[in-house]
């Protein structure tokens, strides 16, 4: 569990993380320390960094194998035809409505931006991917969606998205993913 508190200008006044340390810590700090560097970098460096990139990239820091459970978890979902979070959903969710859902709900938001995360980055590059996490901060995510990835609307962009969530959670569940393609590289 990881929390930032802020002051009421949104400075951060105060970091907690809660681990429980049940598993090496390479397998442990990573995730929820990668939360507090992103919040801590957008700080230093007046940057808003959205919900979505932030525990999307966080979860892209886990090692393959948290990856790859994370992504597993959609699979029963999918096949059972129940809601899941896409573009819209995941790109205007803020902080604090995030802190009001139930775990299950905040577990499904976090796989639900990683497996965004790692579409945007792997199919449409590193500078779309950057240009994008900046675009929905400086406009409407809709608006972003179409300036950068050419995507009239989030419509649009959740038939490509759930496509790909549906072939990347099945070929996970079969094996059949390289590893290579969950390990984010800079290009």
């Amino acid at each position: 569990y990881v929390e930032v508190r802020r002051d009421s200008n949104g400075k951060i006044k105060e970091t907690i993380i809660f681990i429980l340390l049940k598993d090496k810590p390479s397998l442990t700090v990573p995730i929820p320390l990668t939360h507090i560097c992103m919040a801590e970098f957008g700080q230093k460096y007046n940057v808003k960094l959205p919900l979505w990139a932030q525990k999307g990239m966080g979860q892209l820091n886990g090692t393959i194998d948290q990856i790859k459970e994370r992504i597993a978890e959609i699979k029963p979902i999918l096949d059972n035809n129940e809601p899941i979070y896409f573009s819209k959903g995941l790109m205007e969710m803020d902080e604090d409505s995030y802190t009001k859902l139930d775990d299950g709900k905040k577990r499904l938001y976090d796989n639900c931006s990683l497996i965004m995360c790692l579409m945007i980055r792997k199919e449409f590059g590193q500078d779309s991917y950057l240009k994008l996490m900046k675009g929905t901060t400086e406009a409407p995510p809709e608006i972003a969606l179409k300036n950068v990835l050419k995507f009239e609307n989030y419509n649009l962009f959740d038939k490509s998205f759930k496509r790909y969530i549906t072939d990347i959670a099945r070929d996970i569940v079969a094996g059949k993913t390289p590893d290579n393609y969950l390990q984010i590289k800079e290009k």
